[in-house]
């Protein structure tokens, strides 16, 4: 026989009344100098009381056009994120190419080391951005679309700096198109 929600909740009582009694009555302070700032309510009355802005769920319906926008930027993230992890990928392994040149070339012992850090360092920086961004795309709730534009300017200086000094060459045009798509991802995120 299935228990109604009546008797059910009848029966979780006497549970409920043992597990408040064991719950201190009000919240202690951080310092015993707080103590005059202390809340008068029950500790259980402050946990379960919702605050008003801090809920992840949204106060407005979700409509046909929030989920096509949603997910369209979710593509656009996702996309740059395979841009920056296949570039990552790829300045990683030409760093043997890079090792060579700086030996066979005549550098200061420091600047070979450093151009060789520099080298691994943007690697990593590519590689990481394109991780941040699938996450972003996987949870749209890890970051604002201001975190996501904000983001998206590190491949865009770095593109820049690439066309300052070297020129126009693939890696500044796939830093371009990488960032231009998280760009793209935050404003639809911000539009939706």
């Amino acid at each position: 026989m299935k228990p109604t929600p009546k008797g059910f909740a009848s029966r979780l009582a006497p549970l409920r009344s043992n597990l408040t009694r064991s719950l201190p009555l009000a919240r202690p302070p951080a310092f015993p100098s707080m103590l005059h700032r202390s809340p008068l309510a029950p500790f259980s009355v402050l946990a379960t009381t919702p605050c008003r802005g801090l809920s992840l769920s949204r106060q407005q319906p979700v409509t046909q056009k929030h989920i096509m926008t949603n997910s369209i930027s979710r593509l656009f993230l996702a996309a740059s994120a395979a841009v920056l992890l296949f570039g990552g990928a790829l300045h990683t392994l030409a760093f043997k190419k890079a090792v060579a040149a700086v030996t066979a070339s005549n550098l200061v012992p420091f600047f070979a080391n450093a151009l060789k850090a520099l080298w691994l360092i943007d690697s990593t920086m590519l590689i990481t951005s394109g991780i941040v961004f699938g996450l972003i795309a996987t949870r749209p709730v890890m970051a604002s679309s201001v975190v996501v534009g904000l983001l998206a300017l590190m491949p865009a200086t770095v593109a820049v700096l690439l066309y300052a000094f070297i020129g126009p060459t693939m890696p500044a045009h796939l830093l371009v198109l990488a960032s231009g798509l998280a760009l793209a991802g935050a404003l639809l995120r911000a539009n939706a």
